[in-house]
């Protein structure tokens, strides 16, 4: 499953998670590979970056009814740091993750309610421990909204998603400043009204 696929690099080696197990690739082809410390459990939707000093890992741990956002720091050859997986707390607000979007100090991350089909954006701190430094809600709307993803700029981040209702599918975006705020009222970036009718952009 491509979903539960991430890479990232330092510059000089490439790191691959994939199914529980990860492979470090060096620039001459060599390749080592080991498994993750998940404890039996699966990881969904792995997101991997370099931090200029290690590999930050994040997923979504457990079952697919039941999963919990979990982080692993890794060395530059994909050995994991740490002994286990630590979950980061969400006070309140079960998350699945959708994506990540990382920055020199900080991961913004989007992804739904368990319990409702609305987008959910966190603001994780990533340096040291990976930290919750605020959880933003304030996407909800009248309508099922779904498929959230993120990309940065290394200040502020875009926040894109599907919304859907019987009359019609659109797809929103909205600002998120460096303090994980989400400014102002989204934006719709395009329409289709009804079920198989007219796009507009």
């Amino acid at each position: 499953n491509p979903t539960n696929v991430a890479a990232a690099s330092n510059g000089e080696e490439i790191i691959v998670i994939w199914t529980g197990r990860v492979a470090a690739v060096s620039i001459d082809g060599t390749v080592s590979s080991r498994t993750l410390p998940l404890d039996g459990q699966m990881l969904f939707n792995p997101h991997l970056t370099w931090t200029g000093d290690d590999y930050l890992l994040l997923g979504n741990r457990g079952s697919f009814a039941e999963q919990e956002l979990v982080s692993l720091h890794l060395d530059r050859a994909g050995q994991p740091i740490e002994e286990h997986f630590r979950p980061v707390t969400l006070t309140g607000v079960p998350v699945r993750m959708s994506d990540a979007a990382f920055s020199e100090s900080h991961a913004y991350i989007v992804g739904s309610e368990i319990s409702a089909r609305r987008p959910v954006g966190v603001l994780l701190s990533t340096d040291g421990d990976v930290t919750v430094a605020s959880v933003e809600t304030a996407f909800e709307r009248d309508a099922a909204q779904t498929l959230p993803r993120a990309a940065t700029d290394g200040v502020d981040s875009l926040v894109v998603w599907r919304e859907a209702t019987s009359q019609y599918q659109a797809l929103r975006a909205r600002l998120i400043s460096p303090d994980g705020i989400a400014g102002g009222e989204s934006i719709e970036l395009s329409r289709i009204s009804g079920f198989m009718g007219d796009h507009e952009v």
